[in-house]
């Protein structure tokens, strides 16, 4: 558990574990991490920008019809799920509402190891 915390504090400082929720989160940062197993879900309010970064790392893009936006060097999207593989990797991109009458949203990514 130390190891997983020193690493997550080598990305960005102030990374704490909640033994009733199993999960890391980081206030400052206003994201949360669980690790289970060979899955890790990482649960952040930003803004998400992660496909174009998996696509410039050869992952395969399973929706390639989902619809994006192009902004600078990034792709966003908007609602929905959209998946991306490769030959170790199965990851799930999913932007959701925090509640059906609020404008703050949520990114929840799904990372397995398949090998």
């Amino acid at each position: 558990m130390l190891k997983l915390q020193a690493a997550l504090n080598a990305i960005s400082y102030g990374w704490e574990f909640d033994f009733y929720k199993k999960m890391w989160s980081n206030s400052k940062r206003d994201v949360a991490v669980i690790v289970k197993g060979n899955t890790i879900k990482y649960l952040s309010t930003d803004f998400f920008t992660f496909p174009l970064q998996l696509q410039k790392l050869k992952f395969k893009d399973l929706q390639q019809k989902a619809a994006a936006v192009s902004a600078k060097e990034h792709i966003v999207f908007e609602m929905g799920t959209k998946f991306y593989t490769n030959d170790t990797f199965n990851i799930s991109i999913e932007r959701l509402k925090t509640d059906e009458n609020s404008s703050d949203f949520l990114t929840l990514t799904t990372i397995m190891k398949i090998k």
